[in-house]
């Protein structure tokens, strides 16, 4: 069963849970798993969303034509022109990757150049990610990033699949440190502390996705499976909330902490940036 998220309307593969039951969704909000529809082997309308069966050439609402295409993740059938499978949940506007560019071998950043190490696909559950089999480094691209941080389905998928941290500090590596270039645009890349707070530095570009050195990918899982980027959050609503105080404190000629001022309009009492919102900051 399909669920949407009321917020950001992203759809999800609700099947397996119990009917009342809640997840937290990407953008931060909570989604509901509702009853199932009891008509559930109808499709909806890609143009006003009115259900209509999978045999049928026209919306009944909105007269629009319709016409069954698959989807490239599952196979299931969805009308043209949809933005979701309603099967699976994937995105069904995702540009198709030009053949000869996905079958160009792609050289692994961190590695020498001499090595000769490649990037090899692989897929973990749902997630789609690049490794070097040379050096344990993996890439994926911002989408995929953003499933992977977003999604708890594809998370536990890889704390499995993926060697988890191993709790003995990572020793410096101050003297080593150097940029590594996009394996796409071949640009260096900016090196981020993940979450502000994780100690995992991964390196970015902005228009193309994420490489983590070896290891790597399982501490981001591990950080945002233990809630870190929920504390990153709050932590940042509060230093927020506490700067907006001492602004106002000294516009008015107060001591902070004396409550005057206190009846200005909060600009952080919509809740903040969302979690998908931190993590797509990566790549603005």
């Amino acid at each position: 069963m399909i669920v949407e998220c009321p917020s950001c309307h992203v759809r999800y593969d609700a099947s397996g849970r119990a009917a009342g039951s809640r997840f937290r969704c990407r953008c931060g909000a909570s989604v509901t798993v509702g009853q199932p529809t009891a008509d559930a082997a109808t499709l909806d309308c890609p143009r006003c969303g009115a259900p209509a069966a999978p045999d049928a050439s026209t919306c009944s609402y909105c007269q629009a034509a319709l016409a069954l295409v698959g989807c490239p993740r599952c196979l299931g059938r969805v009308f043209q022109g949809a933005r979701f499978c309603q099967h699976c949940g994937g995105p069904l506007d995702v540009p198709a990757q030009d053949v000869a560019t996905a079958s160009a071998v792609v050289h692994c950043p961190h590695c020498p150049p001499g090595a000769g190490a490649q990037l090899v696909r692989r897929l973990i559950g749902s997630t789609r990610l690049e490794e070097c089999s040379r050096c344990g480094g993996t890439w994926l691209d911002s989408q995929t990033f953003a499933s992977v941080v977003g999604e708890r389905d594809e998370q536990a998928a890889l704390a499995t699949a993926l060697p988890g941290p191993s709790g003995a500090p990572r020793p410096s590596r101050e003297s080593t440190v150097r940029y590594v270039q996009c394996p796409q645009c071949a640009r260096l890349m900016n090196r981020e502390n993940f979450g502000r707070r994780s100690g995992v530095v991964i390196d970015v570009c902005r228009a193309h996705g994420v490489w983590c050195d070896g290891g790597e990918l399982g501490d981001v899982v591990a950080f945002v499976m233990r809630g870190g980027l929920d504390e990153t959050r709050k932590r940042e609503l509060a230093e927020a909330k506490e700067e907006l105080r001492r602004k106002r404190s000294e516009t008015l000629g107060e001591p902070a902490g004396s409550g005057v001022g206190d009846g200005f309009s909060d600009p952080t009492e919509g809740g903040g940036p969302s979690l998908l919102d931190m993590v797509f900051g990566l790549f603005r």
